[in-house]
């Protein structure tokens, strides 16, 4: 009966174990199914969405060459459209040809041309809307002489690199036509200025992805005319080696994969060549910032298996009945919550930080107490700080955004910043010349509610300038102190010169009277002989005090000139012991000459500021 009871009991604890290792199975092998498909899916989301973004940045990248390339197209159309109608006109009359009323009806080329010419034959600029650049030669420019090249040819817009020379100053485009005479030899060419700036502006319009590179690039040479997205490129820089140069030059429009040429930057690139023009427009979006998402995605989808995994593990821990698990896993739980509390804790430190930062820089700014503001190529306003208005003389409101400087000098000129007897027009032109030119001076100076304003200009790389406007009225007070100073010394010296040299001739009448007294007694007493010749060797010195007056005269004014001559050394020195003798006497001390041996017996010196010195 126990026997049959002891089986019955192992049976039924042998099934409760194989029932409980069988559930124990069934639940590893569904954590083990959950663990292998999340990893499954993680997998083949990751794979979709990175084509997904690749797809996305391929399409992003035609979308932005297409869009480039039609407003490149649109303006090189407004170029060929005003440059005809201005070559018919030369043509049809030179002498009464106007520039500047094409200036003003080609009002397609605004916003990307500021400037234009006209040269002759040989390349002298004969019509201009810079009138300081009449006469001067663009012989020396390159697309001067591809028009002269092609003179004889079908007549064509030519569209040179990109360039700053010294008739354009910014960088540019020269975009020229081909004039020719009522004969049909060459008569020069009519030259608008394509303006990079704007073109760079229009590719930042489209609000390319982050890591984005842009560029215009000539086919022929491989050059880039203008570019975004580098801070390595440089205009007129050659990628004609580059691979990707090699795919664009190859094909119409298409899509390559690689790195920029500028700075190998792996890109996903879209191109497309300009119609009719020997120029190419490339986008390129960064592979990095494209993936980003998916690789975001993957790490979320990598972190979800994970946690399906440790889940499992969880699970099937829990299942075995191991209680020190899932103390592990409460620990674990507690301190992940806690790294992440920290990291939250962290994040709003770093936030409050650069706030901060970003308060002092603004108040640094602020701070500031002269007027500061920033000017574009166009000489228009960007920025500006509180005191930039009052430097002016202007009401704060009346700053904007996009202003041109032109108008803040026309507001000081009628309120008389620049002097009661100006004309304003003429003030205002002449001030927005020099700011054009770039050659600043001191002559930009002017006065606002009674101070006195010096502007200071730093030339930006990109065009335009930062202006710092300072207010020297102290600084001019203080100069005219000194100045005031300064005169009252010359004076003063000037009185004292004059009283040296009336001493000097003062003693210059004496020591004549007693040069001849001593002349008499020498002839009187010959007994006395070395008593009279001290006496006139004291004389003599006393004689030198007018020299030496005059000396002390020629010493303030800077107008001593020493002699030098042959000295010899011996008579020198025993010429000032003589002189020092009677003194020494006189004080019962004995004074005798000690020459070393091997002291040169001459000397080159001033023999007179040697005694002097004495």
């Amino acid at each position: 009966m126990f026997q049959g009871n002891s089986v019955s009991v192992n049976v039924t604890a042998f099934l409760r174990t194989a029932s409980a290792l069988l559930g124990g199975l069934l639940i590893l092998g569904a954590a083990g199914g959950a663990t292998g498909y999340a990893w499954y899916a993680a997998r083949t989301s990751t794979e979709r969405m990175r084509d997904d973004a690749l797809q996305h940045a391929r399409d992003t990248a035609r979308g932005l060459a297409a869009a480039y390339t039609e407003q490149i197209n649109r303006q090189l159309l407004g170029f060929d459209q005003s440059l005809d109608g201005m070559v018919r006109d030369w043509e049809a009359n030179p002498s009464r040809f106007n520039l500047r009323e094409w200036q003003t009806k080609a009002g397609v080329l605004n916003g990307v041309t500021r400037d234009l010419f006209v040269t002759d034959e040989t390349g002298i600029i004969r019509q201009t809307t810079v009138p300081e650049l009449v006469g001067q030669s663009a012989a020396d420019l390159d697309i001067f002489r591809q028009a002269a090249d092609r003179a004889g040819k079908k007549a064509e817009t030519l569209i040179g690199l990109s360039a700053v020379n010294p008739i354009m100053r910014q960088w540019h485009m020269d975009v020229a036509r081909t004039l020719r005479k009522p004969d049909g030899t060459f008569g020069g060419i009519i030259d608008a200025e394509y303006r990079i700036t704007p073109i760079a502006a229009m590719f930042q319009a489209a609000n390319p992805p982050e890591e984005s590179f842009v560029a215009l690039t000539g086919l022929s040479d491989g050059k880039l005319r203008v570019s975004i997205g580098s801070r390595t490129t440089t205009p007129n820089a050659s990628i004609a080696d580059s691979a990707m140069f090699a795919a664009v030059d190859a094909a119409d429009n298409g899509v390559w994969v690689g790195p920029s040429a500028p700075d190998a930057t792996p890109r996903i690139h879209a191109f497309r060549h300009v119609p009719g023009r020997d120029l190419a427009v490339i986008a390129g979006v960064g592979q990095a910032a494209a993936l980003r998402p998916a690789e975001e995605w993957a790490f979320q989808t990598k972190l979800y298996a994970s946690a399906v995994s440790a889940l499992s593990g969880l699970i099937a821990l829990f299942v075995t009945g191991t209680l020190i698990a899932a103390r592990r896993r409460a620990a674990g739980t507690l301190m992940a919550r806690t790294n992440l509390a920290a990291a939250n804790a962290l994040a709003e430190v770093s936030r409050v930080q650069r706030e901060a930062v970003s308060r002092r820089l603004s108040a640094a700014l602020a701070a500031v107490n002269d007027g500061l503001a920033i000017f574009d190529a166009h000489l228009n306003l960007i920025e500006w700080n509180t005191h930039f208005p009052e430097r002016l003389g202007v009401n704060p409101s009346f700053v904007r955004v996009g202003m041109p400087f032109e108008e803040l000098l026309r507001f000081q000129a009628e309120a008389g910043a620049f002097g009661p007897e100006i004309d304003p027009e003429a003030e205002v032109e002449r001030r927005t010349a020099i700011l054009r030119a770039g050659t600043f001076n001191s002559s930009l100076n002017f006065q606002a509610a009674g101070r006195f304003i010096e502007p200071r200009f730093r030339p930006l790389a990109e065009g335009g300038f930062v202006a710092l406007f300072v207010d020297v009225t102290e600084a001019r007070h203080s100069r005219q102190t000194v100045r005031e100073a300064h005169d009252a010394v010359a004076r003063a010296r000037t009185a004292r010169g004059r009283v040296l040299a009336a001493i000097s001739h003062e003693l210059r009448e004496r020591m004549g009277v007693l040069t001849r007294a001593i002349d008499a007694l020498r002839g009187a007493a010959p007994a006395a002989g070395d008593a009279v010749t001290r006496v006139a060797r004291t004389a003599a010195h006393a004689g030198a005090l007018a020299d030496e007056t005059d000396d002390m005269l020629a010493m303030e004014t800077d107008r001593v000139v020493p002699v030098p001559a042959l000295v010899a050394v011996e008579p020198m020195i025993r010429d000032a012991v003589d002189r020092f003798q009677p003194i020494a006497n006189d004080r019962g001390l004995t004074v005798w000459p000690v020459i070393d041996p091997a002291a040169p017996e001459e000397l080159v010196a001033d023999r007179t500021r040697v005694r002097q010195l004495a």
